[in-house]
C-alpha cells in the first residue's frame, strides 16, 4: 500500500511539470528519466541532494562575508576530475588531485561552488543550457558525489553566468549586487592575457582601484608555482579576482590559505560587457565556451 501511495504521489507531481518542455528530441529517454527526479526536486521530499545556496543567496554571502574566498567548479573542472582534457587546460593527475582536495575542504573562509542546476528544476533555463545539463547531469553528479559531503553547505557556480542562463531574470539588479562584492575596495585581477582585450564596459569600475596580473590563457596550470609566487606579492588588503579557468580554483584555495581573499569569478567580466552591449545569450555561447569558467 505504501508503494502504491508513493507511485500515485509521483504521478501527481509529474502532472505539474510541462512535459512538452521537458522532452527534447535530441535526448535519449533514459537521460530524461535519470534527471526527472531533480526536475521535481521542490516536490519530492525525500530526495537526497547536497545543500547548495541559490545564485542570489551565494552573492549575498559574498557581499556580507568579507573574509570569504570562492572556488567554483563547472563542467570543465568535472571533466578534468574524470581525467579528460578541455580546450583551455590539459588534464593532469596533479590538477585532478588538487580538485579533489578542494572539493573535500570544509574551511569556513573557503566557499566551494558547483552547478546548482545539477539538483534543480531547469524550467527557467535557456534551451541550449537546459539540454546541456540534461544530457550531462547524471555523469556530472556521479563524479562530484565521490568527493562532496551532503551535510556541508555549497554555493551556486552559476553566480557568474546568471545573466545568460535564466529566461526570466532581473539582470540589472543581479549585476548591481555582484559589483557590491568589491565595491570601494582595492582589487587585483589575475586573468588570461586576452580576457579584457575587447571589454568596453568593465564591471570592476566600482572598485577603489584595479591592478592586473596576466597569465597564459592556455594551460596556465603548467606555470602554477611561478604564478602563485607572483600572486603572493599582491598587497594583502587587495581582493584578488581570478578569471583563469581551472587554475583559478587552485589559486583561490592556496591564496585563501595564505591569508588573502581570492574570488574565482569566471565569466563575469565578459557577461557584464555583453549585457551592456545588449548581446544575447545565444551570441555569447557561440563566442566563448559558455560553461567553462574563464
Amino acid at each position: 500500500m505504501k508503494r502504491l501511495k508513493t507511485f500515485i504521489k509521483n504521478l501527481k507531481q509529474l502532472g505539474k511539470v510541462d512535459l512538452k518542455r521537458l522532452q527534447d528530441p535530441h535526448l535519449e529517454y533514459d537521460l530524461i528519466l535519470n534527471n526527472l527526479k531533480y526536475e521535481l526536486v521542490d516536490e519530492i521530499q525525500h530526495l537526497r541532494i547536497p545543500k547548495i545556496q541559490s545564485v542570489e543567496e551565494s552573492i549575498a554571502t559574498l557581499i556580507t562575508n568579507k573574509e570569504a574566498s570562492l572556488c567554483r567548479f563547472g563542467d570543465g573542472e568535472i571533466q578534468i576530475l574524470k581525467g579528460n582534457h578541455i580546450p583551455l587546460q590539459t588534464a593532469s593527475p596533479k590538477l585532478s588531485a588538487r580538485f579533489r582536495e578542494i572539493l573535500g575542504s570544509k574551511q569556513d573562509n573557503i566557499l566551494i561552488a558547483f552547478p546548482r542546476l545539477l539538483y534543480a528544476s531547469k524550467q527557467n533555463i535557456v534551451p541550449y543550457a537546459r539540454r546541456f545539463w540534461r544530457e550531462n547531469g547524471q555523469a556530472f553528479r556521479d563524479e562530484l558525489e565521490k568527493y562532496i559531503d551532503f551535510n556541508h553547505t555549497y554555493y551556486a557556480a552559476e553566480l557568474t553566468l546568471a545573466s545568460n542562463l535564466f529566461e526570466r531574470y532581473d539582470v540589472k539588479t543581479y549585476f548591481e549586487n555582484i559589483a557590491k562584492i568589491w565595491q570601494d575596495q582595492a582589487i587585483t585581477i589575475v586573468c588570461g592575457e586576452t580576457v579584457f582585450q575587447d571589454i568596453e564596459y568593465n564591471i570592476f569600475d566600482s572598485a577603489q582601484s584595479v591592478d592586473y596580473v596576466f597569465a597564459p590563457s592556455l594551460n596556465a596550470f603548467e606555470v602554477y608555482e611561478s604564478l602563485l609566487e607572483r600572486c603572493r606579492a599582491i598587497p594583502q588588503h587587495h581582493v584578488i579576482i581570478l578569471i583563469l579557468g581551472p587554475t583559478a580554483k587552485v589559486l583561490a584555495y592556496d591564496l585563501a590559505e595564505a591569508g588573502f581573499r581570492a574570488l574565482d569569478l569566471g565569466h563575469i567580466a565578459k557577461s557584464y560587457d555583453w549585457y551592456r552591449k545588449q548581446k544575447s545569450a545565444k551570441d555569447l555561447s557561440s563566442a566563448i565556451d559558455f560553461f567553462n569558467p574563464d
